[in-house]
């Protein structure tokens, strides 16, 4: 099943995977919501899911999956990537994580190996998983070391990009005053005060690249 609530692009996704001879799509809708009602009918082997979707996003449909249909693997298709994101999904249950701009051929060879083996990920979300391992720390002391959420994580990356809050609002669908309720609660939480800064900050704990 496909869940993205652009039409254009979902059915594009849709009509190419069904060219596919060893995949079948079984169901596709707007967002999480609309996924759990076709679910209850017939349950896919895998869902890819855009993350910021309107009324139920990626998470929350991955986290009702997680507790209800155990067997159903999640690859996610996001805008908004980077190593330390895909990470923190993986660990958060995800099968994979990948941006929106990945080559079909990736995608597929994602959609094989989550069928497969139940996950895949590329060498740089595996550099930070095998790191952690290493050092005998698992993914949630990190998380609670840099103490940012996933929406803050979110705004973050866009703060990074240069975005003011009104363009994070409407790329989030989210009120101005959210945004910002966000924004100071990064600045709190790294006791940072400055964008530049917490570029170097996202560049160090590996949520975005160079």
């Amino acid at each position: 099943m496909v869940a993205e609530d652009h039409v254009v692009l979902r059915q594009g996704l849709v009509n190419t995977l069904s060219e596919c001879k060893d995949i079948q799509v079984i169901g596709q809708g707007s967002n999480g919501a609309e996924i759990v009602k076709l679910i209850r009918d017939n349950i896919p082997d895998i869902v890819i899911s855009d993350i910021e979707m309107p009324d139920s996003n990626g998470y929350d449909l991955a986290a009702y999956l997680k507790k209800e249909y155990p067997t159903i693997k999640i690859i996610f298709l996001s805008m908004y990537y980077s190593p330390f994101y895909a990470s923190q999904a993986i660990k958060d249950g995800v099968s994979a994580c990948l941006p929106k701009e990945c080559s079909f051929e990736v995608l597929l060879e994602a959609i094989r190996s989550v069928h497969s083996y139940g996950c895949y990920f590329k060498k740089d979300i595996g550099k930070i998983l095998i790191s952690d391992l290493m050092a005998e720390k698992t993914f949630d002391l990190l998380k609670d070391q840099i103490k940012l959420n996933h929406r803050e994580v979110e705004v973050l990356i866009h703060l990074c990009d240069g975005k003011q809050n009104r363009e994070i609002a409407d790329l989030l669908n989210l009120s101005i005053a959210t945004i910002d309720f966000h924004r100071q609660s990064i600045y709190k939480k790294t006791d940072i005060s400055s964008v530049a800064l917490l570029v170097k900050y996202a560049i160090k704990n590996g949520i975005i690249g160079i």
